[in-house]
């Protein structure tokens, strides 16, 4: 195998990618900084919501984020392109998923407006798109020509290549020195806990031994390939019947074990607990995602993701069975329960034949998966759509426009307008002003932020989203509830700690931000995840 095929194995999506399917839509308004922010490479202390910033002024109209050739480095950046029967080949510029700029040496040949039908992007040899662009500039920069090229029907990938570049420059940690100390974990009594976590360890030991036996005993194809092949599809049931309920079995007992024990010893209950089985849990991708926070907070969108709809991930068989008994964890039954909850209320809003466009805001939107799934799924429109997904995450905000752009402009175009919004929950707080372009919102949710705001600040921001709807609107707020069986992991192995409320206490934040409104409670599917519902009579 030689070294790029090896690298290319390494990360999916750049060897042999085919053109991704989608394409731009006219009724998407983008805009972000085009300032490029490096990856930390450390694990980032995490930080409260509404401590979070986002863009500002114009910059809040989310546009894909542009990376210069330097900030990509060491990777080689080059387009190839064919226009009027000549190929040209020229280093990159800059790159952001939506379009390219390159150097190109034939000042003659290119007008802004041109088609190039044969358009190839690669980064260290790794194609990482090919297609169609329109040139949308021809500038001297540095004393040298630069084209700039919009990509046309799909999108480049930009995380497969700031996964390529972590890849090039990844270099191991240095080894924490060991500490002579009394070790924290060693805390007396507590059998209870202490118990359920060892037999849960000797359960993981034996099970990732007899999966990876069994994985070696199977073809590749069965364990890691297509997920509708018919040994793939009986492996992940039994699996799902066999491996996944003892696993949540053990979450719920050591949740209880957890609850039962004395508050001063749970800094050490942690670290016993992370000591035996942290090495076993974190090999699930959710898992890991969770715990490491990547983009600086917890809950990210792409543990949204995992949750939503890839619950059979992981680089081997224990680390996918691992994963999907996570997935299929009470909690993220709620976070797909709740995406539920939300569909139905967008099709009871447009059930009614109107010409009047019903204007809805998702609040903290992530990946935006109740609007993918209800503009995917719905036969008919009986009235136009302004939809505002407001995030203060840039990434978040890529990944919905990569899905959402394609989706609307094939089904939707001239019925759906959607707008990204890149600006931070703080501001929302102080500045109720910040949606006054769009008009009053006949629905808003928002289905997991109010998971990590206290409650003065839940008051406000209620307060302000409800200044922001229009008269005969709801708004949604989620809220999850005290009883989550998963808290143990989430607290101890996740580092994800939430603001639980019961449905009492978020009446109480609803009616104190609003005393005047009507608010109810709206159960999700699983009974853990309510939302308080205001009306705007």
């Amino acid at each position: 195998m030689s070294k790029n095929q090896a690298l290319a194995n390494e990360t999916p999506g750049l060897q042999q990618r085919s053109p991704s399917s989608g394409a731009h839509s006219a009724v998407i308004a983008f805009a972000t900084d085009r300032t490029s922010k490096t990856m930390p490479a450390a694990e980032p202390a995490p930080r409260e919501y509404e401590e979070l910033d986002g863009a500002q002024g114009r910059e809040i109209y989310f546009r894909p984020q542009r990376h210069r050739a330097s900030e990509l480095t060491p990777l080689l950046g080059q387009a190839e392109a064919v226009l009027r029967g000549q190929r040209v080949t020229g280093a990159l510029v800059d790159v952001s998923q939506s379009g390219v700029a390159f150097a190109w040496a034939n000042p003659g040949l290119v007008a802004v407006g041109d088609i190039l039908n044969q358009l190839t992007v690669k980064f260290d040899g790794f194609c990482a798109y090919e297609g169609a662009g329109r040139v949308g500039s021809v500038r001297l920069m540095e004393g040298q020509l630069v084209m700039g090229v919009s990509f046309i029907r799909s999108m480049l990938d930009i995380d497969d290549v700031l996964r390529l570049r972590e890849v090039r420059t990844w270099s191991a940690a240095d080894e924490v020195p060991l500490d002579g100390g009394t070790p924290l974990w060693r805390v007396p009594g507590h059998a209870p806990f202490r118990s359920e976590i060892a037999d849960f360890r000797l359960f993981l030991e034996d099970a990732a031994e007899r999966l990876d036996t069994l994985e070696a005993s199977l073809p590749w194809s069965v364990v890691h390939g297509e997920q509708e092949a018919v040994a793939n599809v009986a492996l992940r049931e039994r699996l799902q019947t066999e491996f996944a309920p003892a696993v949540l079995g053990y979450f719920g007992r050591i949740d209880a074990a957890m609850r039962a024990a004395d508050p001063a010893a749970m800094l050490g209950l942690k670290a016993f607990s992370q000591r035996q089985l942290d090495a076993f849990l974190l090999r699930a991708p959710l898992l890991h995602r969770a715990r490491t926070k990547p983009l600086g907070y917890p809950g990210d969108f792409d543990c949204m993701n995992y949750m939503y709809l890839r619950h059979f991930e992981g680089q081997t068989l224990f680390a996918k069975a691992l994963h999907m008994a996570s997935c299929l964890s009470l909690p993220a039954q709620a976070v797909r329960a709740r995406k539920d909850v939300i569909k139905r209320a967008l099709n009871r809003a447009v059930s009614s034949p109107s010409e009047k466009p019903l204007r809805v805001a998702s609040i903290a939107a992530g990946p935006a998966q109740e609007i993918f799934e209800f503009l995917s799924e719905a036969k008919e429109l009986h009235r136009p759509l302004e939809i505002v997904l407001f995030d203060q995450d840039k990434t978040a905000l890529a990944f919905a426009q990569r899905r959402l752009a394609p989706l609307v402009e094939a089904r939707w175009a001239g019925k759906v307008r959607l707008v990204l919004l890149h600006d931070s929950i703080k501001r929302l707080l102080h500045d109720h002003h910040v949606f006054g372009p769009f008009g009053a919102f006949d629905l808003v949710f928002s289905t997991g932020l109010f998971d990590y705001l206290r409650f003065p600040t839940a008051v406000t921001l209620t307060r302000n989203l409800y200044r922001n709807m229009a008269f005969g609107g709801t708004a949604y707020i989620g809220n999850m509830k005290p009883e989550n069986p998963a808290r143990w992991i989430f607290e101890h192995h996740l580092e994800w700690t939430l603001l639980y409320r019961t449905p009492e206490e978020m009446l109480a934040f609803a009616n104190e931000a609003q005393p005047d409104s009507r608010a109810t409670i709206v159960e999700d599917a699983t009974s853990l995840n309510p939302f308080v519902v205001l009306h705007k009579d």
